[in-house]
């Protein structure tokens, strides 16, 4: 008994198109960046200490 399969054929997006999103993409993530400057800004000059162990009864202050 012979074996058939249908083969479904599947266009692939236009060169625009594809540009399109990508364009859609990128301007998306600089929109995102922007809005996030003034986080960014505030937080730039932040430093994480870490590895430090703590001994029991030790508070932030004495160990920084």
């Amino acid at each position: 008994m012979p074996i058939t399969a249908k083969v479904g054929y599947v266009e692939e997006p236009k060169w625009t198109t594809v540009m399109a999103n990508n364009v859609r993409q990128v301007v998306s993530r600089a929109m995102e960046t922007l809005i996030d400057a003034p986080k960014q800004e505030e937080h730039k000059v932040n430093l994480r200490l870490t590895g430090f162990k703590a001994k029991e009864g030790k508070i932030e202050k004495e160990l920084v």
